[in-house]
């Protein structure tokens, strides 16, 4: 436990030994040696005298038992300064643990949005979305939380950006990922934001968010509008019976038209998913299967290809070890890896956009 003997860590203890499962010893920032506490630093410098002798050697998890923003980062750097990681799954906590610093500390704000109800802000501007570089080809992002800033690992957009940045390749990236979006936020941000930005590229990077029912006959709606309409009755459009897959491969194309409508040149992908993989052991069906998204995905699963206009990487990360955090959430290695294929695809559109601006 990274906690001082504290009531809460005492009521973690117990709960884990109710399925019968040992807290074996007390880790924190500093040595407590009259409660048995001791210092995260000293684990892989010899002193661990205040844990069991068989925790010494033996592969550790750790709970982080903090409740500010600033105690969870301040522990998960302490852990992983020791040669931890959240990849290896050798830390949990009750808090947000995978969310990234500036998300934690309320860097990134979650306004309310007039269209799409809610958007992430920056504290250095007013825009929804981060920017890496000032000058270059322009990239446009959008998707969903699996792209965004709000995570603790660095997502595939900062990776891709230096990757291009080191081959002394200019470009601007304006990431408009956001949590909850789907493909219909991608269409109305696209829409709003396209003849301003002037992007000349476009990428959609999601899936996920369209796995799901949401509460409305039509589903071309934005799902944080629906939230606040909970309460009364609304009017959502016409109802028409559509697979979500049919929905999210229709609206995927209309993407692209508005892209190119623009003047961009679009890049649709469907990002990776373990929903519905086949011969998951009981470890992998308690990480990734989902009541409320596996319907929808057995349908991504069944028509998703390779021939519909958009890149299709729904199974690249099955049966892969180290890849996801959550059901859906991405590890640094699967992150690199996103990079790496969004780079080789878009690449020679760069270099093509490069010389022809220098024409």
């Amino acid at each position: 436990m990274y906690s001082k003997r504290t009531v809460s860590a005492k009521l973690i203890e117990e709960m884990l030994n109710i399925y019968g499962i040992d807290v074996n010893g007390y880790v924190y920032g500093v040595n407590d040696e009259e409660k048995g506490v001791v210092c995260i630093t000293d684990l892989n410098a010899g002193n661990r005298e205040g844990l069991d002798n068989e925790v010494k050697t033996r592969k550790k998890l750790f709970i982080i038992n903090e409740t500010t923003p600033r105690g969870i980062i301040d522990a998960r750097e302490k852990i992983e300064r020791q040669g931890f990681s959240l990849e290896n799954r050798d830390y949990t906590s009750m808090k947000w643990y995978t969310h990234s610093d500036e998300w934690l500390l309320s860097n990134l704000r979650w306004y309310k949005d007039s269209l799409v109800g809610k958007t992430t802000l920056y504290c250095q501007s007013k825009l929804g979305w981060k920017q890496y570089g000032n000058d270059g080809i322009k990239i446009l992002v959008l998707g969903d939380s699996t792209s965004s800033e709000t995570l603790h690992t660095e997502n595939w957009i900062s990776k891709l950006y230096t990757k291009l940045y080191e081959e002394k390749i200019e470009v601007v990236i304006y990431n408009a990922a956001n949590i909850c979006d789907d493909i219909v936020s991608n269409i109305l941000r696209l829409l709003r934001d396209g003849y301003s930005l002037r992007p000349q590229i476009v990428i959609s990077m999601g899936g996920i968010n369209n796995t799901f029912y949401k509460e409305c006959l039509n589903q071309f709606n934005e799902e944080k509008l629906i939230w606040g309409m909970k309460e009364g009755e609304f009017y959502s459009g016409m109802y028409r019976v559509e697979s979500l897959y049919s929905f999210w491969d229709r609206n995927m194309r209309i993407l692209r038209h508005i892209a190119e409508f623009y003047g961009a040149c679009f890049f649709g992908f469907l990002h990776p998913m373990n929903i519905t993989m086949e011969h998951m052991n009981v470890r992998e069906k308690s990480l990734y299967e989902s009541e409320r998204h596996i319907i929808g995905a057995k349908s991504f699963s069944e028509f998703a290809n390779d021939e519909s206009g958009y890149i299709n990487l729904m199974r690249l990360f099955e049966h892969k070890e180290g890849m996801y955090l959550d059901m859906c959430h991405y590890t640094d290695k699967a992150q690199n890896i996103i990079a790496e294929k969004v780079y080789d695809i878009i690449v020679h559109k760069i270099r093509k956009l490069k010389s022809e601006c220098t024409i």
